[in-house]
């Protein structure tokens, strides 16, 4: 049977801390598709300000224009120093609409590697599916799924934040994601990262079907940064499935379980003390949310001092800058 054949963007969703980079430099490799290599994020406040009429009638020149500008001038929608799609001359006669922006960036930057389909991951647009759906008719979503535990392992290895919230935050994500993915139908694929771990070949076979990409043995090879381990003869990396069995103390281990025995327990993964939710207190919430962010960017200045490149003291002052940006819009 011939593969059926998908052309729309594909949007690699999840918990931060599931794997999505590791998912998205594997799909990366492939010589047909382009991972943009930065988070977006912005993608779903773009959607929401358009829609109270921020940018005003987009059928305007001027208004679509300055969409445009407004989008090309985010950091996230550009490369290297600041590097950014041109506006095209035919711009006037184009869509006047955010997909035509986004979908103009996109294949501008693939088509310098000689690619035409075009994907960028973006964990929290698992709380956005259906926007990004609805902008985007062809959009493909692959939901990757991680034990909440190795999540919380992840993030707090790597900024040192809480991992009783990250729980919480993991707990939504997983609930909101599959009931957006269920009302997507087979726009939507779910995949657990151990099973891609264990099984890297199929798991990779699967999401290329998915995508509408033929399989090719390029996508079980990771060229970054990640440790890699050997899955029959196929190089891949997922390593550290169950990390954070030794990562965590067993007292830690119980206040995780406590928030989210029970859907950790729905999703199949390995509980002890409980196997119902609970829900935290507001405040102590609050607190987490907040010592996170603080942590967050101390470690970004951190990383500010042990550069003295400009460039990279501009790219960290844009990731905080945009991180406040989505921290006041979830305040509102």
């Amino acid at each position: 049977m011939a593969q059926e054949q998908h052309t729309g963007p594909v949007f690699i969703v999840g918990m931060n801390g599931s794997g999505t980079t590791l998912l998205r430099d594997l799909l990366n490799n492939h010589p047909a598709f382009y991972a943009f290599p930065k988070e977006t994020k912005l993608l779903p406040y773009f959607i929401d300000a358009i829609a109270a009429g921020k940018f005003g009638d987009l059928r305007v020149d001027g208004n679509f224009r300055r969409l445009w500008e407004t989008l090309c001038n985010d950091p996230r929608f550009q490369l290297g120093r600041g590097e950014w799609a041109p506006l095209p001359e035919n711009w006037r006669t184009l869509p006047h609409d955010l997909a035509t922006v986004v979908e103009h960036t996109m294949r501008f930057f693939a088509a310098r590697e000689g690619k035409l389909r075009w994907g960028e991951k973006t964990p929290n647009h698992v709380l956005h599916m259906e926007k990004l759906a609805a902008l985007f008719p062809e959009a493909r979503f692959v939901h990757l799924i991680r034990d909440g535990r190795g999540c919380a392992a992840s993030l707090h290895r790597r900024w040192g934040y809480h991992p009783q919230r990250t729980l919480v935050r993991w707990k939504t994500a997983i609930v909101e994601g599959r009931a957006q993915g269920e009302r997507l139908g087979d726009r939507y694929l779910e995949v657990r990262y151990e099973a891609l771990a264990v099984d890297p070949d199929t798991w990779m076979r699967r999401i290329c079907t998915h995508l509408g990409l033929p399989f090719t043995n390029e996508v079980l090879t990771v060229k970054r940064r990640h440790r890699p381990v050997v899955a029959q003869e196929k190089t891949v990396v997922a390593a550290g499935a169950g990390r954070w069995q030794s990562y965590f103390s067993v007292r830690q281990q119980r206040r995780m379980e406590a928030i989210a025995g029970g859907t950790l327990a729905a999703l199949g993964y390995p509980v002890v003390n409980h196997t119902q939710d609970s829900e935290p207190g507001a405040l102590a919430c609050r607190l987490w949310e907040v010592s996170d962010y603080l942590r967050r960017g101390f470690a970004l200045l951190r990383g500010n001092r042990r550069t003295a490149r400009g460039s990279a003291l501009r790219v960290r002052w844009n990731e905080a800058h945009t991180a406040m940006r989505t921290w006041k819009h979830k305040r509102a």
